[in-house]
């Protein structure tokens, strides 16, 4: 709900137009900053690859709610701030190809919420992944439980 509340004042609309703009947003774009604290508290904010679950209707298990699905290394320090303290913020911001559309006039908003470790079946993890790879088509060298990966500690 603050994500709808920061757009409806961001944008001048009411909190069903702003929830609708960051659902759209989170549908549309790929990248989103995590926002966490190191084990001595400082702010560090990384880029991190995601998919939309609505982009995922097919995957059994997941709500089709418009929540982003990280792809996270466990060695990376998105991963080991949340393991650390449990709390981060993500922002994003709506992309365009206009010139007239700076990052400061763009929609952009903040979500906070929880997150947990998806547990999937192998054919669900498998339709997860070959969405997230049609996305970012570099992802396929992190994908968890796949034997042709580069890196074997990535979760969703």
């Amino acid at each position: 709900m603050l994500l709808a509340q920061l757009l409806a004042f961001v944008s001048g609309h009411g909190e069903l137009e702003a929830a609708e703009q960051a659902r759209k947003m989170v549908y549309s774009e790929s990248l989103l900053h995590f926002n966490s604290l190191t084990p001595c508290d400082m702010p560090i904010s990384m880029i991190e690859y995601y998919v939309s679950s609505d982009v995922c209707r097919d995957v059994e298990g997941l709500s089709n709610n418009g929540n982003p699905i990280l792809l996270l290394s466990q060695m990376s320090t998105s991963y080991k701030n949340w393991r650390g303290n449990g709390t981060v913020s993500m922002t994003i911001e709506e992309h365009s190809l206009n010139p007239l559309h700076t990052p400061m006039s763009s929609p952009r908003g903040y979500l906070l919420g929880h997150l947990k470790k998806l547990e999937l079946s192998p054919a669900d993890e498998r339709k997860l992944a070959k969405h997230f790879v049609h996305k970012h088509p570099d992802a396929r060298h992190w994908l968890p439980n796949d034997d042709g990966t580069h890196v074997h500690d990535t979760l969703w």
